[in-house]
C-alpha cells in the first residue's frame, strides 16, 4: 500500500462502499414471517393483555417469553416490562434504593441509567470509564461514600464490565450490584450471561438492541425477593392479581410498566435469532479487523480492550487515536461518511455524561422535588468532572456493524477505512 496515493470520496471520487449498508439495527432487520404470524395469533386469540383476554384458556405470550429468557440467561426469574428504563426503575425500587441513597454509574452510558436513579429518588454518582469503555473499578473507592447503596455497571455496546472486580468491591462494602445489560443480550463474562452476575440485571428490547419488539425490557435475578418486589412495582394492581398471603395494606402502589402480549409474542420469536445475529456480527468483526489491522498498527491506533474477548457480541469497533492525531478525527469521520461508512465521534452523544444537562442543574419536575434537595450531603456536577472519560471519548471513533451486510460490503468498508486512515495520518 502506497501512503497518500488514494483519492477519497470527500475529494470527489466514487464512494468505496458501492451500496448503502444495512442499518445496525440487529434483530429489527430480521423480523420476518414468524414474527408476523406470532402477532396475528395474538390478535386472533384476542388476548392482548397479559392477565386476561377475550378468549379463555389462551396461554400468555409474556409468560412464555419470561420462561425462555430466564432459561437462556441461567437465572431463576425474569419479568417482562415495557422498556429498559422501566426495568431499571423496577429493579432499583425492588432492591430498596430510594431517597438518601447514592448509586454509582459510569460516565458513559445511555442517559436512562442516570435518569432512572433520579426517578426512584436516589442520587447518581458518576464514575470514570477505562479503555474497555465500561465502568473503571479503580474509581469506585474514590466515588463511594457512606450513602452509597448500589453500583450500576453498564455493559456498553455488547461487551462486559470487569464484573469480578466490581462484585468483589461491592461485597467488601455491602453494596448491591444492578447490571445494566440493555445493550448486551447474548454477551457473557467468563461464561456467565451478562445480567445474571449481580444481584439483578436489566435488558432492553428497544429497536436498536440485539432483539427487539420496538420497545420492551426485562428484570432478571436469582433473588425471589427482588423478583416479587419487581412484580408488584411493575403493576399497580400487582398485589391484588397475585393474591396469596400478601398483606395488601402493607404494599405501596406500583406502576404501569407491564409488557404487552404483542411484545411478548414478537420476543418469543426474536429469541431464536440471537445466536445467528451474534455469529454473523462476530464473523464480520473478525474479518474486518484482519483487513484493517496493518493500518491500525502502523498508525498506533488502539482497539477497545475487553474484559472477556470471548463474550463480546461484536456490535461495534472502537478505534482510539494517539494524542497527536486527535485533531484529525473530524476529517476522518467526515471522510468515512463520504465513503458510506457509518461512524460516531461521541460529540453531543447522549451516551456521554457531558450531554446530561438536567443533571448539571439538578432539574426536577417541581422546585420542591428532586433527590438532591434533602440529600444528606451536597452533590454537584459539571461537564468536566470525569476528565479521563472525556479524554478517551474525544480521541475515539466508533464504527457500528450490521450482521446483515454482505461479504462484499464488509470488504469495501475495510478498504474505505484503510484508505481514509492512510491519507489522513
Amino acid at each position: 500500500m502506497k501512503s497518500k496515493n488514494w483519492r477519497l470520496a470527500i475529494d470527489g471520487a466514487e464512494p468505496t462502499v458501492k451500496t448503502k449498508l444495512p442499518p445496525p439495527t440487529l434483530g429489527g432487520l430480521r423480523i420476518g414471517d414468524d414474527e408476523e404470524e406470532a402477532v396475528l395469533k395474538v390478535l386472533r386469540n384476542k388476548r392482548l393483555f397479559r392477565y386476561y383476554g377475550a378468549i379463555g384458556g389462551v396461554e400468555s405470550q409474556v409468560d412464555n417469553f419470561e420462561k425462555l429468557l430466564s432459561t437462556s440467561l441461567g437465572v431463576k426469574y425474569a419479568l417482562g416490562v415495557n422498556s429498559g428504563t422501566s426495568a431499571l426503575s423496577c429493579a432499583m425500587t425492588a432492591m430498596g434504593v430510594g431517597p438518601g441513597d447514592e448509586v454509582i454509574i459510569p460516565a458513559y452510558a445511555w442517559v436512562s441509567s442516570a435518569a432512572s436513579v433520579v426517578r426512584v429518588g436516589a442520587v447518581p454518582i458518576l464514575a470514570e470509564i477505562d479503555d474497555t469503555f465500561c465502568l473503571d473499578p479503580k474509581d469506585l473507592e474514590e466515588k463511594r461514600s457512606q450513602y452509597t447503596k448500589m453500583i450500576m455497571p453498564v455493559h456498553m455496546c455488547g461487551a462486559s464490565c470487569d464484573m469480578e472486580s466490581i462484585v468483589n468491591f461491592a461485597k467488601k462494602f455491602n453494596l448491591m450490584v444492578l447490571e445494566d445489560a440493555a445493550q448486551a443480550l447474548g454477551a457473557s463474562y467468563k461464561g456467565a450471561a451478562l445480567g445474571s452476575i449481580g444481584d439483578a440485571g436489566i435488558l432492553s428490547f428497544q429497536w436498536n438492541k440485539m432483539i427487539t419488539s420496538g420497545e420492551g425490557g426485562a428484570v432478571v435475578t436469582n433473588s425471589q425477593k427482588i423478583y416479587e418486589r419487581s412484580l408488584l412495582y411493575h403493576d399497580v394492581l400487582g398485589a391484588f392479581r397475585e393474591g396469596g398471603d400478601l398483606q395488601i395494606d402493607e404494599i405501596p402502589f406500583g406502576n404501569a410498566y407491564r409488557m404487552s402480549e404483542i411484545q411478548g409474542a414478537i420476543l418469543n420469536v426474536q429469541m431464536r435469532r440471537v445466536e445467528g445475529i451474534r455469529s454473523d456480527l462476530r464473523t464480520h468483526k473478525r474479518l474486518l479487523l484482519e483487513q484493517i489491522n496493518p493500518v491500525l498498527e502502523k498508525n498506533g491506533i488502539k482497539q477497545r480492550r475487553y474484559n472477556d474477548p470471548t463474550g463480546d457480541t461484536a456490535t461495534d469497533i472502537f478505534l482510539t487515536f494517539q494524542e497527536q492525531d486527535c485533531e484529525r478525527i473530524p476529517f476522518i469521520a467526515k471522510a468515512l461518511f463520504h465513503e458510506r461508512v457509518p461512524v460516531n465521534t461521541f460529540s453531543n452523544d447522549l451516551h456521554v455524561y457531558d450531554t446530561w444537562v438536567p443533571l448539571f442543574f439538578k432539574t426536577a419536575w417541581t422546585k420542591n422535588g428532586g433527590p438532591w434537595l434533602h440529600h444528606p450531603r451536597e452533590i454537584n456536577y459539571s461537564p468536566s468532572m470525569c476528565p479521563k472519560t472525556l479524554q478517551l471519548m474525544s480521541s475515539t471513533i466508533k464504527i457500528p456493524l450490521s450482521p446483515d451486510m454482505s461479504i462484499e460490503q464488509r470488504e469495501q468498508v475495510g478498504l474505505a477505512i484503510n484508505k481514509v486512515l492512510d491519507v489522513a495520518l
